[in-house]
């Protein structure tokens, strides 16, 4: 996503996970594929990219018992302030982050997280959120891209 504004500007940083989440929301994955870093790209298509949104919700499902294949509704963005080496410190308390080697202190913009929201009036559904998608913001010739990314449980 090129902004033609500065990446230093967090509010960027916003509208850039903003419109990731809405590619995710309305189900275009090969869109949501073009915000990924290029050595993301090379790995992951945009098949690959639904396939592992999909494992993410059907997890929910087997959980809460639901039948079929339901996508988020709705989402909100946040972010913290780790920094790159921070993420990349050995915690006890759960597997060590596989960065990309290209994913660098130089590019490294933001560590963010949206949280995928289910349609509030979907009755079908009695929980909060889906899931988390924490990821890592990079400035790529001059456009954000997601660098990194992982599923964690809704918080």
């Amino acid at each position: 996503m090129n902004l033609n504004q500065s990446a230093e500007n967090p509010e960027n940083y916003q509208q850039f996970a903003a419109a990731f989440a809405q590619t995710i929301v309305s189900q275009n994955f090969s869109a949501a594929q073009q915000f990924l870093a290029p050595w993301l790209q090379k790995k992951i298509s945009s098949e690959d990219l639904q396939a592992e949104f999909a494992a993410k919700l059907w997890e929910m499902n087997e959980v809460w018992e639901i039948k079929e294949l339901i996508y988020p509704a709705d989402f909100s963005v946040s972010w913290n302030i780790s920094n790159l080496e921070s993420l990349k410190e050995d915690k006890g308390w759960r597997e060590p982050r596989k960065f990309s080697d290209e994913l660098t202190d130089e590019n490294f913009r933001q560590w963010m997280v949206i949280q995928f929201l289910p349609d509030e009036a979907d009755e079908r559904i009695e929980f909060d959120a889906w899931f988390d998608f924490w990821f890592a913001v990079c400035e790529i010739n001059g456009e954000l891209k997601i660098g990194y990314f992982e599923f964690s449980e809704a918080d």
